[in-house]
């Protein structure tokens, strides 16, 4: 068994049955694609020496019919290798069009490194990528702008020594494809080409009537195929049904396919070919109408499509009005080939092979040439969102154009602390841990080394809490007002009621909290007030708040009691008015003249007092909503009024008289009067003072009371 390099100047010890002795190799990769011809990089990934396990008793010794443990047997020299995986040698690039460039670079089994790994195109470094974790692949692509040949050169470097592995192709002018929208050109009433129309894999030999421009060189005839193609300067392989993959080097070539599978005319459908415009500016239309997939069991659907070859422009344009053929192995193209190839087969563009993409109503266009350069990325965010202290961010930059994959980058200011900025995702991710406002900008980079800039801004506050857990209640019309707070957040805050009412005739100033009014109707009224700062965007934060709102507090209406006099039975009732419900009376201060009682549910004030003096106290109802009033009072309580004086003496008519008459009890002053009767003539009674006194002037005998 030989183990020999497929790099230059790697060389590995032969063994060939006669030593089983300890070889050396220097690199894992050419040891993987000497053992493995052809594998794919991945695969090489799965070869790993891991250990040496020399045995000098085996040496000189002969083995047959057995089997090598590479692992036990191969030991590293630690030497770097490269794997140029693509491009291959001798590839064609298109003008204007990236290829990919990857390489394999390993050491002993290990990843090189994306910092040992350096590639080349025509002198001009390319930059690379590599997976992450790191696999010891590493990618890239370049486009070429000019024509002509093209060395790619790899080079991975551990230590001071190094691998290089190079490639040679050419770039060259190719056409360049893309979508568009256009209108189905109907060639049905034009002329029918009998042979590919009536026969299954066979072609019709068709004059293009203008000179066509193909790659740099003009045709004038056209070989129309049955299988939805045709070709240009021979007609070798034109009946070919079976579909190739572009470029080719086997017949047929000069390929221009716009369905290339095995269809079958004779079956059902027609081809027809028809002209439009002027000298000049002619466009040769073929159509393949309503034509079914060669089947030898079951049904075909129908298809039809068509291509246009335009004399001004040297375009090729294909549409498709009808690609189902009733068979997901053959709609929309999941069979067949659409593109074009030069005539020697070197060279061509490759619209689709064996993929389901020439869906119904598409429309391509292909020219030749450089395509326009693919506009630069613009990142299309424009505003991020604010973030919250000890809350989680995420928020994801966007941009459009330009050639994927991007990166991002920030490259001025400075994100909050907490926050990353992910380069491949563009997603800015973290907790922030310090509020403030920072302004930074982003970047981003396609991989064509294009890029756009951004400034954004990241406002970084405290949760948003409302601080106001309760709120006092209120009394049916009587002004009220109360106002939530909250912190945190943004100022200013925008507050509104999320869920319930407020009791009617109140109401939620938006602006700065405060619910005020003067409340209408009794009742308890729960709700939800909301607090929303003015970030972006707002944070929020709710509170469940209610209000009870009474009716009229009672007032009491007496102001006054009457006196009272002991011996004699007392009754007064206090009044009162509004307030909610029944009343319950009591006194508050002081206190009553002994002998009288307050009832605490009528306010009668009762009893027969047994002590004279002045009392005074101080009267309260109280509501059942717990709403009271008070009211000062005072009940004076005298002994009873009675005069004294039983009898009076007699007078003389012409002489002056006089007596008082004497009272004891009541409350004084005394006023006096004759209730009945009348006093002698002359003689009068003074009112303050109970005096009788004056000259009688008649004699008589005079009763009075």
């Amino acid at each position: 068994m030989n183990i020999l390099s497929t790099t230059p100047g790697n060389t590995y010890q032969s063994f060939s049955g006669t030593s089983m002795a300890t070889p050396h190799v220097s690199g894992v990769a050419a040891l993987g694609k000497s053992l493995f011809p052809g594998a794919s990089p991945y695969a090489l990934k799965a070869l790993l020496l891991g250990s040496v396990d020399p045995n000098a008793s085996l040496t000189g010794k002969t083995r047959t019919n057995g089997r090598l443990n590479a692992a036990s047997a191969v030991s590293c020299l630690g030497e770097p290798e490269v794997v140029l995986e693509a491009p291959v040698g001798g590839f064609k690039a298109s003008l204007g069009e990236p290829f990919e460039i990857s390489v394999i670079g390993a050491n002993c089994a290990a990843p090189a490194g994306l910092g040992n790994v350096a590639v080349t195109v025509n002198g001009a470094t390319v930059a690379m990528s590599s997976a992450s974790p790191d696999t010891g692949l590493y990618a890239g692509t370049f486009t070429p702008t000019v024509e002509g040949p093209v060395t790619v050169t790899a080079v991975v470097t551990v230590g001071a020594a190094s691998a290089t592995q190079t490639v040679n192709g050419t770039a060259a002018l190719n056409y360049a494809c893309s979508e568009i929208t256009d209108t189905w050109v109907d060639v049905t009433p034009g002329t029918r080409l009998t042979t590919a129309s009536n026969s299954d894999d066979a072609f019709s030999t068709l004059n293009i009537t203008f000179p066509f421009s193909f790659y740099g060189q003009t045709y004038t005839t056209a070989y129309v195929s049955s299988n939805g193609f045709l070709t240009l300067g021979s007609s070798a392989g034109a009946d070919t049904p079976g579909n190739a993959s572009i470029p080719n080097p086997a017949a047929p070539n000069g390929v221009v396919a716009a369905f290339w599978d095995d269809l079958n005319p004779a079956s059902a459908g027609d081809v027809y070919a028809g002209l439009t415009g002027a000298v000049g500016s002619r466009v040769l239309h073929v159509e393949w109408f309503n034509v079914p997939h060669f089947t030898l069991f079951g049904s075909s659907g129908l298809a039809t499509f068509e291509m246009s070859l335009y004399e001004a422009s040297g375009e090729v344009r294909y549409r498709y009005l009808d690609t189902d053929l009733g068979n997901p192995s053959w709609n929309a193209g999941a069979s067949a080939t659409a593109g074009m190839e030069k005539v020697d087969g070197s060279f061509g563009k490759e619209v689709s092979f064996n993929q389901p993409t020439l869906t119904n109503g598409k429309a391509i266009s292909c020219q030749l040439g450089v395509p326009p350069p693919p506009p630069a990325p613009t990142i299309t965010t424009t505003a991020v969102d604010d973030a919250t202290l000890t809350q989680a961010y995420n928020e994801t930059l966007v941009a459009t154009g330009g050639t994927p994959p991007y990166t991002w980058s920030v490259s001025a200011g400075s994100l909050p602390p907490g926050l990353s900025l992910d380069p491949a995702s563009g997603a800015l991710t973290g907790t922030p841990s310090a509020a403030g406002s920072y302004s930074f900008t982003a970047r981003v980079l396609d991989s064509q080394s294009q890029s756009d800039t951004q400034v954004l801004s990241i406002a970084v506050a405290d949760p948003l809490a409302i601080t106001t857990t309760s709120l006092s209640g209120g009394t049916v019309g009587q002004a009220y007002s109360q106002t939530a707070a909250a912190t945190g957040g943004a100022t200013p805050y925008t507050w509104s009621v999320s869920v319930g009412t407020l009791p009617p005739g109140l109401g939620l100033n938006s602006g700065t909290g405060a619910i005020s009014g003067t409340p209408t109707t009794e009742g308890t009224y729960a709700f939800m007030v909301q607090a929303a700062d003015s970030g972006n965007p707002a944070r929020t934060d709710t509170q469940a708040l209610s209000i009870s709102v009474v009716g009229d507090p009672p007032t009491i209406g007496t102001t006054s009691l009457a006196d009272g006099t002991t011996t004699q039975p007392y009754s007064q009732t206090l009044a009162a008015t509004g307030g909610s419900g029944a009343y319950t009376w009591s006194i508050a201060t002081g206190s009553l003249p002994p002998g009288l009682s307050l009832d605490p549910s009528t306010g009668a004030l009762s009893g027969t007092p047994t002590a004279t003096a002045s009392y005074a106290f101080t009267a309260q109802v109280t509501d059942n909503l717990s709403q009271s009033d008070t009211q000062a009072l005072s009940i004076a309580v005298t002994d009873p009024l009675a005069i004294t004086t039983t009898s009076l003496s007699g007078g003389t008519v012409g002489q002056a008289y006089s007596q008082t008459v004497a009272a004891t009890g009541g409350a004084t002053p005394y006023t006096w009067s004759v209730a009945s009767g009348a006093l002698p003539p002359g003689v009068g009674l003074n009112s303050g003072t109970g005096a009788i006194s004056g000259t009688p002037t008649t004699a008589g005998s005079y009763a009075f009371t």
